[in-house]
């Protein structure tokens, strides 16, 4: 048996979601680990009580906290002040755990002399039913270093979807609050955050979580705010390249390299110049700007075509 057995805190934000809550509890406290807490903060949901009732009939087995309305950063953020845990697990309420998704976490990091790490899982995709969507996920697993999982996160398609992710809280500590000036992109500003310090990453192939894929899921909701604030989140990991020496030359340059890819042009524009003010010009860095951008059309074509084929029939 493993001696190994902290508390982990799984924080649920809850913002209209009473369709789907119950199922997100569930799924908590159906984990074959058991030293776990389970919170869930209703971020002002304007549903007549719902969410409060299904949060409040499960009783003592769940603590539940209520909050004005204020964005998934800010219920993250005060679930988090109130963690109790050395782990912090992220779950949203229209997601689901495995049963075995914290205890294969946690023996993953029995073995390490240095715990104070992010732990990984493989997603899958379902729809509104808990049916299956076929949406490929690259599964690695290992330990990476920070420099690494950049490359990996921004280039080769490795997804950091927060609720596969298990985080030790002296990172928390150390990287601070989720930016509650952001509601779109506030997470992938976070791991670029956790990246940028150097922490370390242990990746399991094993797939244990279910993202659930419907039409008012909150990427969907807030679709128009993503382009303007990719363009903050970039000001604000320049900011994190220049006061960090751990972020190396390599991991700003494969964040470039993914705003490149994915055609977000200002974004390019800005990360482009923070890392050449810093570091200067080379021809690798050229090759890489002209091969990213013809890749990225390429992509994006072929992704509009996989949506249009496979993702929007599941989202009706």
């Amino acid at each position: 048996m493993n001696p190994y057995a902290p508390l982990v805190s799984i924080v649920i934000p809850v913002y209209k979601g009473d369709p789907f809550l119950k199922d997100a509890i569930d799924s908590c406290l159906q984990q074959t680990y058991p030293n776990i807490e389970i919170i869930v903060v209703n971020d002002g949901s304007p549903d007549d009580g719902a969410t409060e009732r299904i949060a409040q009939s499960y009783g003592d087995r769940i603590r539940y906290f209520a909050k004005e309305n204020g964005g998934v950063s800010s219920a993250l953020n005060y679930g988090i002040a109130q963690m109790r845990g050395e782990w912090f697990s992220w779950l949203s309420h229209d997601d689901m755990y495995t049963p075995d998704k914290i205890q294969k976490q946690i023996d993953a990091v029995a073995a390490l002399d240095d715990k104070v790490c992010v732990v990984r899982c493989t997603p899958c995709s379902v729809n509104e039913a808990g049916e299956p969507i076929f949406r490929p996920q690259r599964q690695i697993s290992g330990v990476f270093s920070a420099e690494q999982m950049m490359n990996m996160h921004s280039l080769k398609e490795v997804s950091l979807y927060g609720c596969t992710l298990l985080i030790h809280r002296d990172i928390l500590a150390a990287c601070g609050s989720f930016s509650e000036e952001l509601r779109a992109v506030q997470d992938e500003e976070y791991w670029a955050n956790i990246m940028f310090r150097g922490y370390r990453f242990v990746s399991l192939s094993d797939v244990l979580v279910k993202i659930r894929v419907h039409g008012n899921q909150a990427t969907v909701r807030l679709h128009d705010r993503f382009d303007a604030e990719r363009l903050v989140m970039t000001k604000h990991i320049s900011a994190l390249y220049r006061e960090h020496p751990k972020a190396t030359e390599r991991m700003m340059e494969y964040y470039t390299y993914k705003q490149i890819k994915e055609r977000r042009k200002d974004c390019a524009a800005l990360a482009k110049q923070e890392l050449l003010a810093v570091s200067g010009w080379s021809m690798r860095r050229w090759f890489g700007y002209v091969g990213y951008g013809v890749y990225g059309a390429l992509y994006s074509f072929v992704k509009r075509c996989y949506r249009l084929l496979f993702v929007r029939r599941h989202r009706n």
